[in-house]
């Protein structure tokens, strides 16, 4: 059967999403299919996890920069091309031929795409995820003959809005619980987080500069220098994470 021409539809929408986008699915992609006969995680499960994550990243909060027709589009069709179903190609009569057919997994692993980041030591960040804001700061800029990616540790108290960065100033690192039951630091690198500002507007330089990491001698020390982690894993890091629930310095 002749592949679809993707681009057809890819073509009319800002290049910088497509872009983005392509590599963040492709990333997960290449994820999954290492992992397939290792895992007990089903296509569906995982299929389900890539779409919450793109909800969350590029349609969970008010100030996208792009509109969110076009993400939605743009998400289907790649989503179609690497094998993966959407949740919002019934919008868009335009899409109906393309899904037509259950879109299939590439016969190969994709290309890893090389990242590369426009982040700084010291830049402080904020993430918006499902209404809460979580914060992290950058320890370092890391790099191999696959990119460069910043590396974070984030602080422990989480905001219901925006916060400034004064407010993180003496506040707590977010540590991990590991198999000794103690509570360690825990770095990450962010593999993919890449431009300034964010195209998918989750992520934010709150400022740059910012002389204050987070404050961790309450934590046991870490093992291992940081966890490498791609992009979409986002949600698992900030889920995992042992938290003091210091509230003094979290907003209402």
């Amino acid at each position: 059967m002749k592949a679809p021409n993707y681009e057809r539809w890819l073509d009319p929408l800002p290049s910088g999403l497509v872009h983005r986008l392509k590599d963040e699915i492709v990333l997960f992609t290449i994820e999954a299919m290492a992992y397939f006969e290792a895992e007990s995680r089903s296509y569906e499960e995982r299929n389900n996890t890539l779409l919450a994550w793109i909800e969350d990243r590029w349609l969970g909060h008010s100030n996208k920069i792009y509109l969110s027709s076009d993400i939605e589009i743009a998400a289907s069709v790649i989503l179609h091309k690497f094998g993966w179903i959407s949740r919002w190609h019934e919008k868009y009569p335009e899409l109906e031929g393309l899904f037509s057919a259950r879109p299939q997994l590439p016969a190969k692993k994709p290309r890893r795409p090389k990242q590369t980041t426009q982040y700084q030591e010291h830049d402080l960040l904020s993430i918006e995820y499902r209404g809460l804001w979580h914060c992290a700061f950058v320890q370092s800029i890391e790099e191999d003959s696959g990119g460069r990616w910043p590396v974070v540790e984030f602080f422990d108290p989480v905001f219901r809005s925006a916060p400034k960065g004064s407010e993180l100033i003496g506040a707590s690192a977010r540590g991990r619980i590991f198999d000794d039951g103690k509570i360690h630091r825990q770095l990450y690198g962010l593999y993919g987080l890449t431009e300034k500002p964010d195209p998918a507007a989750q992520v934010t330089v709150l400022k740059s500069g910012f002389n204050h990491p987070p404050e961790a001698s309450r934590l046991a020390a870490p093992i291992g220098l940081y966890a490498l982690r791609n992009l979409h894993e986002v949600p698992a890091i900030l889920s995992s994470g042992a938290r003091y629930l210091d509230t003094e310095n979290q907003n209402k």
